[in-house]
């Protein structure tokens, strides 16, 4: 199925005697996932000095979050373990991805996903891979992605510096629904058998606020 589509769908009974005419229409919409990327870099982590360093990403989009992924976290410092990298939703939502790991270990280069395989992350944090953060993605669930997130990079020790280089989020929505999605209906007949010139009661049992 194609992201972010709607599909319909309808239903007729057959029997041995026949075929009824096909139900009212029922459709549901997949999720779409769509990556957006942070134009706001590089950003200087200035040495000597601690500070916090933030870049910013717009989103547009519509729906509500059921799944995020921080993808693409690359940059330059002398000493990662000096660095607190903290994600910031539209609504106020502070997730923690990764706190003062790795040491005097160079650069970072990682992805962030709930669903990784593994929490450990490796020192440097280098090699491109996904890893589960400090906090929990799936904090941001529910919510409007639409409006400016924020990436921040806090660095608690001097005299260490280096770049924030790019980031981006990988964000999964669900579309806005109008109404209660259908159920699967139940189709019922009474008689169950009958056949030309026969009457017989159709019954439907379902919500059918989308027919």
């Amino acid at each position: 199925l194609t992201a972010g589509t709607a599909y319909y769908w309808r239903v007729n009974a057959i029997t041995q005697c026949g075929s009824s005419g096909y139900s009212s229409a029922f459709s549901f919409t997949t999720t779409s996932c769509i990556t957006y990327a942070s134009t706001n870099v590089p950003i200087q982590i200035p040495a000597p000095g601690t500070g916090t360093y933030t870049s910013t990403l717009n989103v547009a989009a519509a729906g509500t979050i059921n799944d995020l992924n921080v993808i693409d976290l690359v940059g330059t410092h002398n000493a990662t373990g000096n660095l607190i990298f903290t994600l910031q939703s539209p609504l106020g939502t502070v997730v923690t991805l990764m706190s003062q790991e790795c040491g005097n270990q160079n650069d970072f280069d990682i992805d962030f996903d709930d669903e990784a395989a593994s929490a450990t992350i490796p020192c440097p944090p280098t090699n491109g891979n996904a890893y589960q953060p400090a906090g929990l993605l799936s904090a941001f669930d529910g919510e409007d992605p639409n409006g400016t997130w924020t990436l921040s990079i806090q660095d608690v020790s001097n005299p260490n510096g280096g770049q924030l280089n790019g980031w981006s989020l990988e964000i999964c929505t669900d579309p806005i629904s109008g109404c209660t999605e259908p159920d699967v209906p139940v189709l019922s007949s009474s008689p169950s058998n009958t056949c030309d010139g026969g009457s017989a009661t159709i019954t439907i049992i379902g919500n059918l606020n989308d027919a």
